[in-house]
């Protein structure tokens, strides 16, 4: 299998546990907030109680967070393959940059995946 195609399953991949993990945390958390004792708690501290997140918002939420870490990882493997010759300063910049890529990569997971997709086909 091609590298491209590798790239695209691995994408793929971790944005269905993505959307996994997103149902069962939105899922969790219509039940947290149908307890009267959650409920009663918040408004004994006089704080307003929030609305759950809709099943698309958390499933669409945690499935770009999820898919942004083969995404991130792909992103800097290219910059690191580029510039980074030896590989003691890979691993450093890598755990000490991880946080950004991850961003980057939530944000550019969609876009990457379309390119990659019509990359792999056109070939």
């Amino acid at each position: 299998m091609k590298r491209e195609w590798k790239q695209i399953i691995f994408i793929i991949a971790f944005m269905i546990i993505g959307v996994l993990i997103g149902r069962i945390a939105v899922s969790a958390q219509i039940a947290q907030f149908n307890d009267p004792e959650i409920i009663r708690l918040f408004t004994e501290k006089g704080m307003e109680v929030p609305e759950p997140l809709s099943f698309a918002q958390g499933m669409t939420g945690f499935a770009l967070l999820f898919s942004g870490f083969p995404t991130g990882a792909i992103i800097f493997r290219h910059f690191a393959d580029k510039w980074l010759r030896s590989t003691a300063p890979k691993i450093v910049i890598a755990i000490l940059t991880l946080p950004i890529y991850v961003t980057i990569g939530a944000v550019c997971s969609v876009p990457m995946l379309i390119y990659k997709l019509y990359a792999a086909c056109t070939k």
